[in-house]
């Protein structure tokens, strides 16, 4: 019977996350991160060599997710724009600790967005035309 290391089980999900230790040692990276931003676990030792590959513009020192792991926050939730595999995509961000370690958990809601704003302006130049405008399927037929 195969031994099962219990962070095997966040390759299940389908989120990306990360686990690391109060000295920013990275512990853990599932398999939806890895697919998600195309890194090599072995290139991921630290919080730093994380953050200098997602977050390459911003110093590792004034990055605000570093700050709140750094004071040692518990719970917190932000909103990120990170470089992926598959460019530049926002995410939300989840930190929590549990014990002695850190589980970082990656959203992407960049999709989500997109259909908001485009929602957003639909409902706009609807509500602002001057004429009549008519919806269609993409076969001609009204919605």
């Amino acid at each position: 019977m195969k031994k099962i290391n219990s962070y095997e089980l966040l390759d299940l999900f389908d989120k990306a996350i990360v686990v690391f230790d109060d000295s920013l040692e990275v512990l853990y990276i599932n398999e939806a991160f890895d697919t998600l931003f195309g890194f090599d676990k072995d290139e991921i030792k630290t919080m730093r060599d994380l953050h200098d590959k997602i977050h390459p513009s911003l110093a590792f020192c004034s990055c605000p997710l570093i700050g709140k792991i750094m004071e040692k926050v518990s719970d917190f939730k932000t909103i990120e724009r990170l470089e992926t595999n598959r460019g530049i995509r926002t995410f939300s961000v989840l930190l929590k600790k549990v014990k002695y370690k850190y589980f970082m958990i990656f959203s992407d809601i960049t999709d989500d967005l997109d259909l908001k704003r485009n929602s957003l302006i639909l409902h706009q130049i609807l509500e602002n035309a001057t004429v009549e405008i008519i919806i269609t399927d993409k076969n001609g037929r009204i919605e």
